[in-house]
């Protein structure tokens, strides 16, 4: 693999930084989700009869950067996409046009004729790459060997493409399956219990809300709550990805994207 290698080095390149800002955002969710970061509040309200549950930071937080080490992945990701295709044609024997070098990228298009305007489809970038690069895109995906490779690189695509105007907005919620067990000493009781809308990246927030009965500010009533919250990560912007499933799917855009520059690689 070697020869191979040195000859698509600005892609394997591109591909090594994107696994170090994948390592990047990996360290902090770590940290983000430390439960010693975090400590639980409860706060009556005046005759205890409703409090709230809140999640403070119990320690300095790290810079919140998960948006950003995203964006970078996506970014190096797609750009050793493209950076195997300028190499592909210049190993074919460069461009047909001065002009095609600069518009050179790796096609991922939704519509036929967005894939037409790409300059592989000239002399002498080969056929048979110029074939397989339309056999896998999105407007076949009907008809492909592997869908789910077609649909790993439109899911980078589209990734990328939101990142260029920092369009990524990372959300971290706490599920309603959350596991809560009450402690009160009597003859305080609760009585009903209501999970809020909760976003562990900001440094407090508000995520239960209950009601409580045969309590009064005068009553040496002590509450204590203990949860075993499952945090998660998603996207706002990519809708179609569930949180649970976007750690495998980042796993596969890795996946996609090696096979993709190896089959490219392979050819010469």
């Amino acid at each position: 693999m070697a020869q191979t290698e040195r000859l698509f080095t600005d892609s394997w390149k591109r591909f090594d930084r994107a696994i170090e800002h994948a390592k990047a955002l990996e360290v902090q969710w770590t940290a983000l989700v430390d439960p010693e970061a975090y400590q639980i509040v409860i706060e009556m309200n005046g005759d205890w009869t409703r409090g709230i549950a809140r999640v403070v930071t119990s320690k300095p937080r790290p810079k919140n950067d998960l948006a950003l080490e995203l964006g970078e992945m996506f970014y190096q990701l797609r750009a050793a996409l493209d950076a195997a295709i300028y190499q592909t044609a210049i190993l074919s024997g460069g461009f047909a046009d001065a002009t095609d070098e600069g518009r050179v990228e790796f096609p991922i298009c939704p519509v036929p004729d967005n894939f037409k305007r790409n300059p592989i489809n000239k002399a002498p970038f080969p056929k048979e790459l110029r074939d397989w690069l339309e056999s896998i895109q999105p407007y076949n995906v009907a008809k492909a060997s592997d869908p789910a490779f077609v649909r790993g690189l439109q899911l980078l695509h589209d990734c990328a493409r939101k990142d260029r105007h920092r369009r990524l907005h990372v959300v971290v919620a706490i599920p309603a399956d959350t596991r809560l067990e009450f402690s009160v000493t009597p003859p305080g009781r609760i009585t009903a219990v209501q999970p809020l809308a909760a976003n562990f990246l900001e440094n407090e927030t508000e995520f239960l809300a209950f009601q409580m009965e045969g309590a009064t500010p005068e009553t040496n009533i002590t509450i204590k709550l203990n949860t075993n919250a499952l945090i998660e990560v998603a996207i706002e912007d990519i809708p179609s990805v569930s949180s649970k499933e976007l750690g495998k799917k980042f796993n596969w855009l890795f996946h996609y994207t090696k096979a993709a520059i190896e089959h490219l690689e392979a050819f010469f």
